[in-house]
């Protein structure tokens, strides 16, 4: 999983702005260009629909003479991805982008997938401000400095920021949980904490904060492939047991399934194991099962069906694991098979 806010630091300028944390308007509205003919544009909403106050993060329209528009209830500023589907079929997503309440205008490019939409208003004014003054992106880039930390520097000094409030979710819900998230939501102030997405996200990383490297990894409601409810798992007497959630239509989840039969066919007797997790729909079961059948997956597979399971855990990227020890602590979040056979190869001699 790449960042994400690389592509949105390259072509900024510095407009410091004084960010407020409420706007009497109840809606937002945008008027919308898009160099195309047909198609239906949609806003897509950054990590669970559960992080917007009506807790509704998807809106559509149809796109006539190149144009749309799209109103809706708006309490203060929200972030979006744009896209648009023509047959059906995604032709374009935009890299994210935040709305104010009030009337705004949005020039899309189709050409241009991944980059930030053409939108004026006091939001992006600080994002491409005083967001983008606080450190150089060039350096960023050429350095890899870490963006959580430059995330946290930015909250100190910008307690009352809706930038900083959608990007912590961004990242939390593009990487799971991380304990500088705690940190980094401490610096809002007591307004950002009261809206109701701040509200939603304390309850969270609240709730995430189980699986955090160090604790135990706790005991999941599952379903095996019979569909009978079991309650994992994890103290298996195993020296290393790797948990692993995925899905059928992961296609990197699917593309590591050599390797990590491999680890297991060399260390599974020297005391590692593997337990799968799917978070497929219930209609999938067979389709589940079948891909199980075919890649030949020697290890305990369970069902999380819709992902319940991974939502209370904000487990929402696949591939994801964690690598637990003999009492079930969790030393390692999302290893790469890499890494994990280098792992295995010192410490299951």
């Amino acid at each position: 999983m790449y960042k994400y806010y690389c592509a949105l630091l390259i072509l900024l300028i510095n407009l410091p702005v004084e960010v407020k944390c409420q706007n009497k308007s109840k809606i937002f509205e945008l008027d919308g260009k898009i160099n195309s003919n047909t198609g239906i544009v949609v806003l897509l909403p950054i990590g669970e629909e559960i992080y917007y106050p009506n807790q509704k993060g998807f809106y559509e329209t149809k796109v006539m003479n190149k144009q749309f528009t799209i109103s809706e209830s708006c309490l203060y500023p929200y972030a979006f991805k744009i896209g648009l589907k023509i047959n059906s079929e995604w032709v374009y997503i935009s890299d994210v982008f935040w709305v104010d309440p009030g009337n705004q205008k949005l020039t899309c490019n189709i050409d241009s997938s991944r980059e930030v939409p053409i939108l004026s208003n006091m939001t992006m004014k600080e994002l491409t401000g005083t967001y983008a003054s606080s450190f150089n992106a060039a350096e960023f880039n050429s350095t890899g400095h870490d963006s959580d930390s430059i995330l946290l520097n930015y909250t100190k000094a910008n307690p009352n920021s809706f930038v900083s409030l959608w990007k912590l979710i961004y990242e939390f819900s593009g990487n799971g949980y991380e304990s500088i998230y705690d940190s980094i939501y401490a610096q809002f102030s007591t307004t950002i904490k009261n809206t109701y997405t701040g509200k939603v996200l304390a309850k969270k990383l609240n709730a995430a904060r189980i699986v955090r490297i160090g604790s135990i990894f706790p005991d999941l409601n599952l379903s095996d492939s019979k569909n009978q409810k079991v309650l994992t798992l994890t103290n298996s007497h195993n020296k290393f047991t790797l948990i692993e959630f995925w899905n059928i239509h992961c296609g990197p989840c699917i593309k590591q399934f050599d390797a990590l039969k491999n680890l297991y066919s060399t260390y599974n007797a020297k005391g590692f194991s593997i337990i799968g997790i799917s978070n497929d729909k219930i209609e999938s079961i067979n389709a589940w099962k079948n891909l199980i059948k075919k890649h030949q997956l020697p290890w305990k597979q369970f069902l999380d069906f819709n992902g319940k399971e991974c939502a209370n855990l904000s487990i929402y990227v696949l591939p994801s694991n964690y690598l637990l020890n003999e009492e079930g602590e969790i030393i390692a979040k999302n290893i790469s098979t890499n890494d994990l056979s280098s792992f295995l190869k010192m410490n299951l001699k």
